[in-house]
């Protein structure tokens, strides 16, 4: 298999992600909304994923989580979310 090929396998796995954020933003509110119990707890999507501009390899998807119940003492705000998604 060539560089090229390889390259293109990559873009083909990771345009998955791009196309099915939605799937990605639901599953992460419904493990926030179980974590913090916050009824006003929004979840947010943006950036080039919605724009339909998403590049494999150099985009990510933007999805934050907004609500007053997350600890306002933590150090290290991603690798929280993560754990908890990762159940």
């Amino acid at each position: 298999m060539s560089p090229m090929d390889i390259q293109k396998k990559i873009a083909r796995e990771e345009a998955k992600y791009f196309r099915g954020y939605m799937e990605y933003a639901i599953r992460i509110k419904k493990t926030a909304e179980k974590m913090l119990k916050d009824p006003d707890l929004m979840v947010l999507v943006f950036g080039s994923v919605l724009k339909a501009q998403a590049i494999p390899g150099k985009s990510d998807i933007d999805i934050p989580v907004i609500s007053s119940k997350i600890p306002k003492k933590l150090n290290n705000k991603q690798s929280y979310g993560q754990k908890y998604l990762k159940k």
